[in-house]
């Protein structure tokens, strides 16, 4: 899945190449503590131009801010193309 995102009035493109959504924790007994965690949510992007080449180059100059909001933006974005598709 590939979106536009606007940075800096600039328009970029972010691929999400990988998404699994944050999994159940499994009960195993009846005891405190007797569970198995769920899995942590899985998001994992890159920059790509308009034709879905990879650029490193963008992606390197990215802010830890810019990041950060890139990332919650691609788990939502995700999140919302698996939970139409399951």
């Amino acid at each position: 899945m590939i979106f536009e995102y606007e940075l800096n009035w600039d328009p970029i493109w972010i691929e999400v190449t990988d998404y699994r959504p944050e999994g159940d924790m499994i009960v195993t007994g009846w005891g405190y503590g007797d569970a198995i965690e769920g899995d942590e949510e899985l998001c994992e992007w890159q920059v790509v131009d308009q034709d879905g080449t990879p650029r490193p180059d963008i992606e390197a100059k990215l802010s830890r801010d810019d990041w950060n909001k890139i990332d919650r933006t691609a788990r939502q974005y995700a999140y919302d193309d698996w939970r139409d598709v399951a």
